[in-house]
């Protein structure tokens, strides 16, 4: 379906083809898998690519491809030990997407994994006050 070029034609209210809503689905997948095959350096290139195509899009309200990439990207960094690669990454999503639960969570977590427990911990404040507004808005 990726390779449909049927999809470069179609938009989501004229604004996003949906060829590139498939091929972040497609990079974040490939992603994951890589990730969970314990293939680090391949899943963080899948999901590198599904970020660029991201912020390459128009913006619109509600946006048009609703999970970030950089969530898994992050993920992932923590997991395979990168902490500090995983902190570049959530605070990068922040700045798109501000107060956003999910990254101030692992910005805490990466925080944590470097032994930078003060800013840990102001990180962790402030999902925990950002948390309840997101969980409320949806």
């Amino acid at each position: 379906l990726r390779d449909d070029p049927r999809l470069a034609e179609l938009s989501i209210m004229g604004n996003n083809s949906l060829q590139d809503m498939t091929v972040i689905a497609v990079s974040i997948l490939s992603g994951e898998v890589a990730a969970m095959k314990g293939d680090i350096d391949a899943a963080t290139e899948f999901l590198e690519q599904a970020v660029a195509i991201e912020d390459g899009l128009i913006y619109s309200e509600p946006r048009d491809w609703p999970q970030p990439a950089r969530h898994s990207l992050g993920a992932v960094l923590l997991q395979a030990g990168k902490p500090a690669e995983a902190e570049r990454v959530y605070n990068a999503d922040l700045g798109v997407h501000r107060e956003n639960g999910w990254s101030l969570y692992g910005l805490s977590k990466s925080l944590e994994q470097q032994g930078k427990a003060a800013a840990a911990a102001a990180a962790r404040m402030r999902f925990e006050k950002a948390w309840p507004v997101w969980m409320q808005s949806r």
